[in-house]
C-alpha cells in the first residue's frame, strides 16, 4: 500500500483517537473495566501505540500505575501478574528502549553467545563427565560482567524509562515505602532486562536464537540477575545448584539499590525525546485492531461509560457518534475496493493483524515457534517428559501459601474436621483439597486457584521452556516406536499444550465460545505438522471418531487406531472435573492409565443404595461410545476400576434393572492439584508393586488347560517395566466382562456336556417357579448365587464327542438356561436396544469359548445361517451340519415372552418326541381359526423363519397340519368355502414377559 494511501486511512481514525486520548481518559477507563484478561496483550499494544502517537504514553502509564497500586493489597505482588498496567510497561519498554539494550547488553552477551563451552550447573541436565563447579564459575564470571555493564549504563538509559521508574517509585512510596526498590527492580529487570537476556531475537539483539548451550548460559545469568533484583537468595528446595550464587547476591544488593535510586532520579525539567517512530503501516493496523475491539464490545463499553465510569453524557454521545461516523466512512471506502476485489469488509485494510478467531493454518497461534530448531532432536517421549517435568516444578514453586492455607482450613471446617497439624506444607494442603470430589457438597463453591499462574508466565523458567519446546518441531512422529511410547508422547504433549496455552492466555476460558477457541486455535508444531488440543485429543488419542482430522489430511497417519478408553483419565483440561496430570513414559504409561482410571472413578462415581441412584462423571455421557458400542458397556469398564463396596451396590442395581443414572455437571473451577501429588505417587508405587507381584505369580504358575477365548476384545494393555512389548497381567478383554458364568474358574470334576445342560435348565426353572417368577427376588437369593457358580462347569465341558443329536439337545437346553439367567440378572428386555444387547452381548463360556444367545441360535442350531462364525472361528466346528438341521428348534428356543413356547428339558433319547410336543404346544398358544374368512393365525416365529420350514408359502399349512390337535384340524377342514384357498396369517410378536417352565 502506498504511503499516501496509508496516510489518508490513518486520518480516518483521528476522531476516534480524540475520544480515546481525552485528558480524563474516560473511554480508557470504560474499556479496562469490562476487559477480559485474555485481551490484555492486544489492548496493551493498542493503548501504548495510540498514546505514543501523541506523546501521551507516560501520562497513561502513570495513571495506570497509580490505579494498580491503589487496588493492590500486598507489595509483593505489585506488577508481578498479567495486569494491563504490567503489559503496557513491557510494550513501552520495548518500543523506546531497544537501542539501550543493544548498547548495554550486547557487548557482554556476545561473549556468552560466541562461547563453545557448556554452562550447565544442574546435575539433572548435565552431560556425563561435566565439571559443574567449573561451569558455575563461568556463569558467575558472566553474571558479574552483565551487572557491571548495567550499573555503568545509568547515563545511557532512555529518559522515558527513567521517568517511568521515577513515577513508579513515587507512587509506591505513598503506600509501600519499604518496597520501592523491589518494585522498580521488578519492572526494570523482570519486565525489561531479563526477558531480553533470555530471548535476544524478540528484542532485536540477535536475528535468531543462540545454540542451546549458549542459551542455557543466558538463562542462568538471567536467573541470577533476577534474584539479585528481587533480593531473594536461591533456596535448597529449588535450584539448589545455584546456592553458591547467594554470596554474590548478598554482596551486590546495596550496589543495585543505589542504581535503582539513581535510575528513578530525573530532573523534571529534562525534556523527553520525540515520540517513538512507529511504522505507518503498523500504526494503521493498531487502529484497525482498536476499531475491531470497540465494535465487538460496543454495548459493554457504553454501559461502562454510563454507569461504572460515571462518564459525562457528552463523552458517551461523542463516542457513539465517532463509532457511527467511522463505520460509515470505512464502509464507503471499502465498498470501492470491494467492487474490484469482489468482497466487502467492516474496517479499513491494515494489511493483516491479530485475528483472534484463528484457523488451522494460522502460524501466529503456534506456541513453539520462538525459534527454528536446527539441532538433532532427542527421543520424543524424553523431550515431553522433561518439558512437562519442568512445568510441574514451576507449578509447585508458584503456590500461593496464603490462599492455600485459607482454603484448607475452610474446607476442614466445612467437612467437620479439626485442624490437622499435618496440614503445614503446601503439598499436604493440596493433597487434602484434591481429595474432594468435583461438584460435590464437600467442594468449596468459591474456591480460589492457589497457583500463581502469572508468576509462572513471567518467570525466566517459563521463557526458557517456551524456547525449548521448539525441539518438538523436529520429532519424527512416524518413528515413535511402540504403542506405549506413542500414547505416552501424545498424552504428555496434550498436557504440555494445555498448560502452555493457559499460561499465555492468562486464565482458563469461561464461555463456550472461549473454550472452543482455547482448545482449537492454539497449536504446537510437531514434526512439521500443526496440532491443536482438539486435534490431539479427539483426532489422535480418541482414534478420530468424528473425523477431527480429515481423511486426506497428512496428519491422519498419526491417529491411534488401537484406541484405549483410559486416555480420558490421562489428559487434563485444568478444570475441577478433570483428572490430575501424570508424567508418562513408555515403560509406565499403561499402568499409570490403569491407576488413573481407578483413582478418578473411585473419586467421582457415587452410588446411593436408598435412592437406587448412580452418579457418574460427565465424561461418561460425553464419550459414552468410547467405552463400548452400547450405553450399558460403561458398567463393564467400571467393574474393572471401582472398589468392591461400590461394585456390590452397583451390581444389586444391575441385577434388577431398576436404577437411575445421573451425570455431574462439568465443574469449570480451578483444578487442585494440577499434577499428581507426592502422596498420589506413593500410592501408585504401592499399586505398581502389587501388580509386579501378581505378574510374577502368574508367570510362575503352570499354564492352564482351557482353550483360548475367541471373543472380540477391546484392548487394554500394558507394557512390562523393561519397555518390551510383552503384554502383562493387567490386560483386560472388555468383551469377556459380559460372560456371566466365570465368577470363579471351574476346577472340579467335569461331567458329560448333555448331563450338565439338563441339570442347569432343570435347576434354574425350578428356582424361578419357587420364587413365583419374581426376578428381583431370584437375583438376590443365595440359591441363584450358587447357580452361577455351578454354571461355571460349562467352562470345561467337552463338545467334541457329541453327536449332532446330542449337540442339538445340549445347545437348546443351554440357550434356554442363558435366557432365564439374563432375565434374572438384567430383567426382561423392554426396548429394541436392550433386546439387541440382551441377545448379542451376554454370553456363557462353554468349553473355553464364549457364546451369546445369537451365537447359539444362528451359529450352532441354525447351521451358521447368518455367518455368525467365520471360517477361522474354532466354534464353527460345533455348528449343526446343514443336513441335520431341524426347524423345530425355533419353537424349542424360548425367549420367555407371550409369543414364545414354554421352556422344557430336552434329552437325546427322546428329543424328537419332546420337539414335536413343543411345536404343538407353541401353536396351540396362539392359533386362531376364522372359518368365515378361510383364515387361520399361526405363530410369528414361522413367518420370521419361513424358509427354514418350507420352500413355498402355500406349503405352510401342510407342514404344520400334523402338529394341530384333532379339534383344530376338524375345524379347518369344515371351512364352508373349501373352494377358496386357505389363508395363513401370523400373530404379531408379543414381547411382554410370560415365562412358563415345564421342568
Amino acid at each position: 500500500m502506498a504511503a499516501s494511501q496509508v496516510g489518508s486511512k490513518l486520518a480516518v481514525y483521528e476522531g476516534l483517537l480524540d475520544v480515546l486520548l481525552d485528558d480524563e481518559m474516560q473511554l480508557v477507563e470504560a474499556i479496562v473495566s469490562q476487559m477480559d484478561i485474555c485481551d490484555a496483550d492486544k489492548l496493551a499494544k493498542i493503548f501504548v501505540h495510540c498514546f505514543e502517537s501523541r506523546d501521551m504514553t507516560l501520562q497513561l502509564l502513570e495513571r495506570s500505575v497509580t490505579r494498580e497500586i491503589e487496588k493492590t493489597e500486598y507489595a509483593q505482588v505489585l506488577f508481578r501478574g498479567n495486569s494491563l498496567a504490567s503489559k503496557m510497561m513491557t510494550v513501552y519498554s520495548r518500543l523506546v528502549g531497544t537501542q539501550y539494550l543493544r548498547s548495554t547488553l550486547w557487548p557482554v552477551m556476545s561473549a556468552v553467545v560466541e562461547s563453545e563451552t557448556s554452562f550447565e550447573v544442574d546435575p539433572n541436565r548435565a552431560r556425563d563427565g561435566e565439571d559443574l563447579t567449573d561451569n558455575l564459575g563461568k556463569v558467575r564470571h558472566h553474571v558479574e560482567a552483565f551487572l557491571a555493564a548495567i550499573l555503568d549504563s545509568i547515563d545511557s538509559c532512555p529518559t522515558p524509562l527513567r521517568k517511568l521508574c521515577a513515577a513508579l517509585m513515587a507512587s509506591v512510596d505513598t503506600k509501600f515505602p519499604e518496597s520501592h526498590f523491589k518494585v522498580v527492580g521488578g519492572y526494570f529487570f523482570l519486565r525489561y532486562l531479563c526477558p531480553a537476556v533470555v530471548s535476544p531475537p524478540a528484542y532485536s539483539l540477535m536475528d535468531s536464537f543462540p545454540k542451546k548451550t549458549a542459551h542455557r548460559g543466558l538463562v542462568l545469568i538471567a536467573k541470577s540477575l533476577q534474584n539479585l533484583a528481587n533480593n531473594v537468595p536461591f533456596s535448597a528446595n529449588k535450584e539448589r545448584y545455584l546456592l553458591d550464587m547467594n554470596d554474590f547476591i548478598e554482596a551486590n544488593v546495596e550496589r543495585l539499590n543505589e542504581f535503582f535510586e539513581a535510575l528513578a532520579t530525573v530532573d523534571d525539567e529534562v525534556e523527553l525525546p520525540p515520540p517513538a517512530d512507529i511504522d505507518a503501516a503498523k500504526a494503521l493496523q493498531v487502529r484497525v485492531d482498536l476499531q475491531r475491539y470497540l465494535s465487538a464490545n460496543y454495548d459493554n463499553i457504553v454501559a461502562a461509560l454510563e454507569s461504572g465510569c460515571g462518564a459525562d453524557a457528552a463523552v458517551v454521545a461523542q463516542f457513539a457518534d465517532v463509532m457511527q461516523t467511522l463505520q460509515q466512512t470505512v464502509a464507503a471506502e471499502q465498498s470501492k475496493a470491494a467492487k474490484a476485489k469482489g468482497e466487502s469488509a467492516t474496517e479499513l485494510d491494515g494489511g493483516g493483524g491479530d485475528d483472534e478467531g484463528g484457523s488451522s493454518g494460522n502460524d501466529g497461534l503456534v506456541l513453539n515457534m520462538e525459534l527454528e530448531w536446527t539441532e538433532k532432536p532427542r527421543d520424543a517421549v524424553a523431550i515431553t517428559r522433561d518439558l512437562l517435568s519442568r512445568l510441574k516444578n514451576m507449578a509447585e514453586s508458584a503456590v500461593n501459601d496464603l490462599v492455600l492455607s485459607s482454603q484448607s482450613q475452610m474446607t476442614l471446617a466445612m467437612l467437620g474436621s479439626a485442624s490437622d497439624t499435618s496440614m503445614d506444607t503446601p503439598a499436604a494442603m493440596i493433597d487434602m483439597l484434591g481429595a474432594i470430589p468435583s461438584a460435590s457438597p464437600g467442594r468449596l463453591a468459591d474456591m480460589r486457584d492457589p497457583y500463581e499462574w502469572s508468576k509462572i508466565a513471567n518467570s525466566i523458567d517459563f521463557s526458557e521452556f517456551m524456547v525449548d519446546t521448539a525441539e518438538l518441531q523436529k520429532v519424527d512422529l512416524a518413528a515413535l516406536g511402540s504403542r506405549a511410547a506413542t500414547i505416552a508422547f501424545w498424552i504428555n504433549v496434550y498436557n504440555m499444550l494445555v498448560l502452555h496455552t493457559r499460561l499465555l492466555v492468562g486464565k482458563m476460558p469461561t464461555s463456550v465460545f472461549a473454550r472452543k477457541s482455547f482448545f482449537s486455535n492454539y497449536k504446537y508444531n510437531l514434526g512439521g505438522h500443526l496440532f491443536s488440543l482438539d486435534d490431539i485429543y479427539h483426532g489422535v488419542l480418541r482414534g478420530n471418531p468424528r473425523f477431527q482430522i480429515k481423511r486426506r489430511d497428512e496428519r491422519v497417519e498419526y491417529v491411534i487406531s488401537a484406541y484405549d478408553p483410559r486416555v480420558h483419565f490421562g489428559v487434563s483440561q485444568l478444570n475441577a472435573s478433570s483428572p490430575v496430570i501424570r508424567i508418562m513414559t513408555a515403560e509406565t504409561v499403561f499402568r499409570k492409565l490403569l491407576w488413573a482410571a481407578i483413582t478418578y472413578c473411585n473419586r467421582e462415581v457415587s452410588v446411593s443404595a436408598e435412592k437406587r441412584g448412580v452418579t457418574l462423571p460427565k465424561l461418561f455421557s460425553l464419550y459414552a461410545t468410547d467405552f463400548g458400542p452400547f450405553k450399558t458397556d460403561v458398567w463393564s469398564v467400571l467393574g474393572l476400576w471401582l472398589n468392591e463396596d461400590v461394585k456390590d451396590v452397583l451390581s444389586s442395581f444391575l441385577k434388577t434393572g431398576k436404577y437411575k443414572i445421573s451425570y455431574k455437571d462439568m465443574d469449570y473451577g480451578p483444578k487442585v492439584p494440577v499434577f499428581e501429588t507426592d502422596s498420589g505417587a506413593e500410592a501408585f508405587a504401592v499399586f505398581s508393586a502389587r501388580k509386579d507381584a501378581e505378574k510374577a505369580a502368574s508367570e510362575s504358575a503352570a499354564p492352564g488347560s482351557s482353550a483360548p477365548a475367541a471373543a472380540k476384545a477391546i484392548e487394554v494393555t500394558a507394557s512390562t517395566d523393561d519397555g518390551s512389548d510383552e503384554i502383562e497381567s493387567v490386560v483386560v478383554d472388555l468383551d469377556e466382562l459380559f460372560v456371566v458364568n466365570v465368577e470363579e474358574e471351574w476346577n472340579d470334576e467335569v461331567r458329560p456336556a448333555v448331563a450338565v445342560s439338563i441339570d442347569l435348565v432343570t435347576h434354574l426353572g425350578r428356582l424361578v417357579k419357587t420364587f413365583m417368577y419374581g426376578w428381583t427376588s431370584v437375583a438376590g437369593s443365595r440359591q441363584f448365587r450358587d447357580f452361577v457358580l455351578v454354571a461355571g462347569e460349562l467352562q470345561k465341558v467337552s463338545l467334541a464327542p457329541l453327536s449332532a443329536n446330542e449337540r442339538k439337545c445340549f445347545f437348546i437346553n443351554i440357550y434356554n438356561t442363558l435366557v432365564t439367567h439374563l432375565y434374572i440378572m438384567c430383567g426382561p428386555p423392554t426396548s429394541i436396544f436392550s433386546r439387541k444387547s440382551f441377545f448379542k452381548k451376554f454370553k456363557y463360556n462353554i468349553g473355553g469359548y464364549s457364546y451369546t444367545l445369537n451365537d447359539i441360535y444362528h451359529g450352532i442350531l441354525r447351521c451358521n445361517r447368518k455367518k455368525m462364525f467365520k471360517k477361522s472361528d474354532p466354534r464353527l466346528a460345533y455348528s449343526i451340519p446343514p443336513g441335520d438341521f431341524d426347524p423345530r428348534i425355533h419353537f424349542a428356543c424360548s425367549n420367555l415372552t407371550e409369543s414364545a413356547g414354554p421352556v422344557r428339558v430336552y434329552h437325546p433319547a427322546t428329543i424328537d418326541v419332546e420337539l414335536d410336543a413343543q411345536v404343538a404346544a407353541s401353536i396351540k398358544r396362539v392359533i386362531e381359526i376364522k372359518p368365515a374368512k378361510n383364515k387361520i393365525y399361526l405363530p410369528k416365529i414361522i413367518d420370521m423363519n419361513l424358509s427354514d420350514f418350507v420352500k413355498k408359502k402355500d406349503m405352510v399349512y401342510d407342514f404344520f397340519k400334523s402338529y394341530l390337535d384333532a379339534d383344530d384340524q376338524a375345524a379347518i377342514e369344515a371351512f364352508p368355502n373349501t373352494s377358496k384357498k386357505l389363508r395363513v396369517w401370523y400373530r404379531d410378536w408379543q414381547w411382554a414377559p410370560d415365562p412358563q417352565f415345564l421342568c
